[in-house]
Order: structure tokens, then sequence, then C-alpha cells
């Protein structure tokens, strides 16, 4: 299965952010998406990189005086093109799944062939694809077995 068939699926939105925005606008386009990560992109969908709350554990809080630094800009905290793996929606899940593993990321940026941003895949997004359609063929297999 390749990307383009979990996109059809689950759709193509890009939850995306400009390098020069805040932490906090960062924590609150993740919560208010419900997501994990947010591209970032500039003017034309150029991918520049991905933000992810562990960015903000790892970059913006000062464990030793418990504080967040909410006026960081994302470019800050974010990991930068060149450090972060992109996959085409002609990328098979598997190879997706491997490259997420040799990043350790649990998000992958889907680009066209100009390098913009066109969504992010989560590992979650291709567990629960694959969970379907495996759930599908245990079905099938079952009619075809005892004839229903």
């Amino acid at each position: 299965m390749q990307v383009s068939e979990l996109i059809e699926k689950r759709g193509c939105a890009l939850y995306s952010i400009g390098p020069d925005r805040t932490v906090a606008e960062l924590i609150e386009g993740l919560n208010e998406r419900h997501v994990g990560a947010l591209v970032v992109v500039g003017p034309n969908n150029e991918l520049l990189g991905l933000v992810s709350e562990r960015a903000i554990l790892r970059e913006a809080y000062d464990p030793s005086r418990k504080f967040v630094d909410c006026a960081k800009k994302v470019r800050d905290v974010m990991r930068a093109r060149d450090d972060i793996p992109s996959v085409t929606m002609a990328t098979r899940l598997n190879e997706v799944l491997e490259l997420m593993s040799s990043a350790r990321t649990r998000h992958i940026v889907v680009v066209d062939e100009q390098d913009r941003a066109l969504t992010c895949v989560s590992v979650r997004d291709i567990i629960e694809r694959m969970l379907e359609d495996a759930e599908t063929e245990n079905r099938e297999l079952q009619n075809f077995m005892y004839g229903h």
C-alpha cells in the first residue's frame, strides 16, 4: 500500500506553522488540531522543517526553572529540513515505517516534486490503516472458509 491510498481515506490536510511563530502559537496549534506535530513551511509551502511536542520539551523547557519559554521562535525548536526524512505519495507504507524507525520520529512529511509539503503522516495513521486492512482481510477469509 502506498501513502496515496492512506491519504485518500484520511484526507490531505496540511497542519503547518511558520518559522517565525512563537512556541505559544505552536502549542495552541497542536492543541486546536489535536496533533503531535506541525510542518514548518515557507511562503509557498516549501518544507523548512517539522516541530513536535517533543521539540517543546527538549528545546523550550528549562527544567532547572520549571519554565517553558513560550516566546521562543519555532525556528529555534524545530527539526530542520536536512534533519527530517520526507516521502512522496508513491512511497510504500512499510518504507515509511522503516524511515520513521531509523529517524526516530513519529511523523513524516509528504512532499511533492518541488519539495512542497502536502501533508504529514503519523505512525498512528499507518497503524490504524494496517489494522483496518488486516480486519477486512480476516473477514474475507472467514467468509471464504465458511461460505458466508
